[in-house]
């Protein structure tokens, strides 16, 4: 009988394979940082200025929702229309060199807000994405770096954002037990508003874990608590629904011909519940 294996092996073997599966299909990458971030990435400045009726106009606003436009377009698909009469719209994800060069466009942006803003708000607005596009460009050291910056700034919703972003920075340094111990202290605060989110990430990393029926109460407790209509909750049932619960992290499979329901996928490219 073989030698049982220490906590802090199992943690290696996770790290292991979490980053062979990884390597074996880049859009399993994507799933793991635009699920995350997807629906997310202009919240903290939409909600602060809903909120709070946005600070007074700077120098630099302008130029700070060019780059925040630049990095949203780096995600965002469109339809093409095929010649033909009875030609099908097609739904086209942009490709990984146009995500790279807006990616690239909005962090030139951001970087030269972040040295002179014209207000507190923009600069901390422009440090917080700067972390953000350092992560999906694979940058983790100043992702964390400037991540970690942004979640001291003294606006609720940029900070809480920077904090929950800083868990997708474990996600894809393989920190699994790390980042799920962080995401539940994040799904624990009554005042965050991502708290919602950040049980989802719950749910994902014990799913990862080979944990699904802890998974599933975390999805379960989320659909209970609704409201119906909120996009988390709808992302938490669908997650039911497809059994996502179940998906220990050795199981991932390429993910090609799935469309994970989110801000740039349109309904009906949304895989249906089976």
């Amino acid at each position: 009988m073989g030698k049982q294996k220490s906590q802090d092996e199992r943690a290696e073997d996770l790290r292991e394979l979490y980053t062979k599966a990884d390597t074996r299909d880049s859009k399993r990458r994507n799933l793991v940082i635009n699920i995350i971030i997807g629906g997310l990435v202009a919240l903290a400045v939409v909600a602060y200025f809903v909120i709070t009726a946005g600070p007074p106009e700077s120098r630099t606003a302008l130029r700070l929702a060019q780059g925040i436009q630049s990095y949203g377009l780096a995600f965002e698909g469109h339809q093409e229309y095929p010649e033909g009469q009875n030609a099908q719209p097609v739904w086209v994800e942009p490709t990984p060199e146009e995500t790279q060069q807006r990616l690239s466009e909005a962090l030139s942006i951001f970087n030269e807000v972040a040295q002179d803003p014209g207000s507190d708000f923009d600069r901390d607005t422009a440090v917080l994405y700067v972390g953000m596009c350092a992560l999906h460009l694979g940058n983790l050291d100043q992702a964390d770096e400037k991540l970690t910056q942004a979640a001291g700034s003294e606006f609720d919703p940029l900070r809480q954002q920077a904090r929950f972003t800083l868990g997708s920075v474990m996600l894809e340094r393989g920190q699994l037990p790390e980042a799920l111990e962080y995401y539940q202290g994040l799904g624990a605060e009554e005042d965050n508003y991502l708290a919602t989110s950040a049980k989802l990430e719950t749910a994902r990393i014990l799913g990862w874990l080979g944990r699904p029926d802890e998974s599933k109460a975390v999805l379960d407790g989320i659909v209970k608590a609704g409201p119906e209509d909120s996009p988390d909750v709808r992302m938490a049932q669908w997650m039911l629904d497809q059994g996502m619960y179940l998906t220990h992290l050795v199981d991932l499979i390429p993910l090609k011909d799935v469309v994970v329901p989110g801000p740039t996928a349109p309904p009906e490219m949304v895989v249906p519940p089976q």
